[in-house]
């Protein structure tokens, strides 16, 4: 049989989400339902929000896969606890309303907390895992408390607020640059609001979990991002009672799933240790299969996300559209979504992504020398995601005129970033994956912000501003990398696309950013012990704390 979650009654994927878990539930083994067996290990959903239905067909398969392992599954719905969160910034109306209005009215505020709450009833309650309410553990003087903390240490985007050990502006910060679709918010008085009422909502939101675990007992959480107010703060909370997480998202490779012990994958691979990949020996095979993956990046078609469904690959087109000099090197630099996981780095050699380009911007005016070609990551307006910051308009603001020798790239050309980084002397990043695809296509990799390609042994990563503009003063003689900086860029690609990313058959969904989802199950028992060895490794991973490593691709 096969189980659909629905977006619209148009996607091909429709079916009432109800129904499909209606069914499914009906194939579970009553003796294995419930929250209170007793010596078997608590394993904690902490959905939270029910608004992203392939984030629930995620933990459905997961949570019935550990159930059919004997582990007692919950989940943690928010209900009407927060006065916001990144999916409803009006909340539970317990805070008043920007005084001019916002899109969000009060009734939709309460819409949106029924919505996402009955979702993860549809979804969980009705396939047996016991669902908690973080309201039971609301308290009246939460609010008020949390006024005052905020009040107290106000300092605009400077505020700094640690509750109980967790660094709540960080995630109500990272929140509101999601919300807001900017890098850098705008200083007026409805913005401020907002990070008021997120602020507010992390404080309290700790409070809750506080009096949650104190009353549950809890082996395990599992939850999805592990960033944003929602998801940051559980995890930097359990970290602080010392209770396992496991964070779990949709990489960009198709029918996977990635996940880290103890931190958001976003932190937990620029940090992880090198052993875990750099013993690997590829086999024919496997060089293959990493091969023809990074090949196909360059005109898509293996991934969720396709940025260049019609690339131009020649770099004769590519020189004629941008208007670059071929007679003089290029220097390509790569963005990122300035809004995206803006969470805090330990090593970041400028303040943001825009302190970066403007300096080096300015630091080429004096290298005519060499070209610099900036690439706006298409994603700005491909692959469903979007902006209100655009990056072009921030350049074209603080450079109304561009260096000579300085060219911007749109997001919406369809230049192929790999086929530019081929035909430059070196390139440079951020935070973006490609950098993972130019190392191993052997060309310098320069490294200024956070990557997970950084501290890999194949990389120049730079700490400081001014050691950036050091190597930028010698990058003529930066030499390409030799066949063991090669082979070692491909040993992690391996690791990171095909043992990171973990094959997870069970769901089926259109991209990264679609909803619409196809469980495909025939049974429960295709989720038993050693039907499927990924789905074991996942398992494993939870039940045992065990590397999230797939052992076949």
């Amino acid at each position: 049989m096969y189980f659909f979650f629905k977006k619209n009654n148009n996607s091909k994927y429709y079916e009432p989400i109800r129904d499909q878990v209606s069914r499914i539930s009906k194939t579970i083994n009553s003796s294995k339902k419930g929250f209170n067996v007793k010596n078997k290990q608590n394993i904690l959903f902490a959905t939270v929000n029910g608004n992203a239905e392939v984030v629930l067909a995620q933990e459905l398969i997961i949570g019935l896969a550990l159930q059919e392992r004997g582990a007692n599954i919950s989940a943690l719905s928010c209900d009407s606890a927060l006065p916001a969160n990144s999916w409803n910034v009006i909340g539970n109306s317990k805070l008043p309303p920007y005084k001019n209005g916002t899109k969000l009215s009060k009734l939709k505020g309460d819409q949106l907390i029924k919505k996402s709450h009955k979702a993860i009833l549809d979804v969980h309650a009705n396939a047996g895992f016991f669902v908690h309410e973080l309201n039971d553990y609301s308290n009246k003087s939460d609010i008020k408390n949390a006024l005052k903390i905020v009040e107290k240490n106000w300092n605009k985007f400077n505020t700094n607020i640690s509750y109980k050990g967790v660094n709540i502006n960080e995630h109500a910060y990272a929140s509101l640059l999601r919300i807001t679709l900017r890098g850098s918010p705008l200083e007026n008085e409805e913005t401020f609001w907002l990070y008021r009422r997120l602020l507010v909502s992390g404080i309290v939101y700790v409070s809750c979990l506080e009096r949650f675990f104190e009353k549950n007992k809890i082996d395990k959480v599992v939850e999805v991002h592990g960033i944003y107010l929602e998801h940051g703060i559980v995890l930097d909370y359990c970290k602080e009672i010392e209770i396992p997480v496991i964070v779990y998202g949709r990489p960009y490779r198709k029918g996977c799933i990635l996940l880290s012990h103890n931190d958001t994958y976003h932190r937990e691979i620029p940090y992880e240790d090198n052993s875990r990949w750099e013993n690997i020996i590829l086999s024919s095979k496997d060089q293959l299969v990493i091969d023809t993956h990074l090949n196909s990046k360059v005109a898509g078609g293996r991934e969720n996300v396709n940025y260049h469904p019609n690339p131009i690959e020649d770099f004769e087109k590519i020189s004629e559209e941008i208007g670059i000099n071929k007679n003089i090197p290029v220097v390509s630099m790569f963005t990122n979504i300035l809004w995206d996981a803006q969470i805090i780095y330990d090593s970041n050699a400028f303040s943001d992504m825009l302190d970066w380009i403007y300096q080096t911007i300015e630091y080429m005016k004096k290298r005519q020398d060499l070209q610099l070609v900036i690439r706006i990551h298409p994603a700005e307006s491909k692959g469903g995601f979007t902006t209100n910051q655009p990056l072009f308009e921030d350049i074209n603001s603080v450079f109304p005129e561009l260096p000579k020798n300085v060219f911007v790239v749109k997001p919406e050309s369809d230049v192929s970033s790999v086929i530019l980084s081929n035909n430059s002397i070196a390139s440079i990043i951020y935070g973006t994956k490609l950098g993972i695809e130019i190392a191993c296509n052997g060309i310098p990799l320069i490294i200024a912000g956070e990557s997970y390609a950084r501290g890999k042994g194949f990389s120049i990563d730079v700490n400081t501003s001014d050691s950036y503009f050091k190597l930028l003063d010698n990058i003529k003689l930066i030499k390409k990398p030799n066949d063991e900086n090669i082979k070692r860029a491909k040993k992690f690609a391996f690791h990171y696309f095909f043992r990171r990313m973990i094959t997870f058959p069970f769901i089926e969904t259109d991209s990264i950013m679609n909803t619409d989802s196809k469980i495909n199950l025939k049974s429960l028992n295709d989720l038993e012990v050693s039907k499927n060895e990924n789905l074991d490794v996942i398992c494993n991973g939870i039940l045992n704390g065990t590397p999230f490593e797939a052992k076949y691709y």
